[in-house]
């Protein structure tokens, strides 16, 4: 994969700016958005509402598009947050990048991510 896809800007079409440093891997699209595209969503395994968009540029952004609800990538986009501040995670650095990825193709279409071992949910 082409990672410096992740990291091109993309065209802007919710007037929210996904440029470098965001990298759009971790929350680039407001949820529930209302969306006419739906799709069976790999994650939680039924339909629902899709993204109003690929996230990016590549074939994971089209897979995700096609196969990923807008709840599923809510739900990415917080697991995605404790992965960055967890394991220390800059989007800018390239080895980070494909950890990040590597993470995120693994929540949506493999057996699920596991969190760090030391990882303490927050209690509210």
């Amino acid at each position: 994969m082409e990672l410096d896809a992740l990291i091109a800007p993309l065209p802007v079409h919710t007037g929210i700016s996904r440029e470098f440093p965001r990298l759009g891997v971790c929350d680039n699209f407001p949820i529930n958005v209302m969306s006419d595209h739906k799709v069976f969503c790999a994650k939680l395994k039924q339909e629902l509402p899709g993204l109003p968009e690929p996230p990016f540029d590549t074939d994971l952004g089209n897979k995700i598009y096609q196969q990923i609800s807008q709840r599923a990538w809510g739900e990415w986009t917080e697991y995605c947050k404790m992965l960055l501040n967890e394991y220390r995670l800059n989007p800018a650095r390239k080895q980070d990048q494909e950890v990040i990825v590597k993470q995120m193709e693994q929540f949506f279409f493999g057996d699920g991510a596991a969190p760090p071992k030391e990882y303490v949910p927050p209690t509210h």
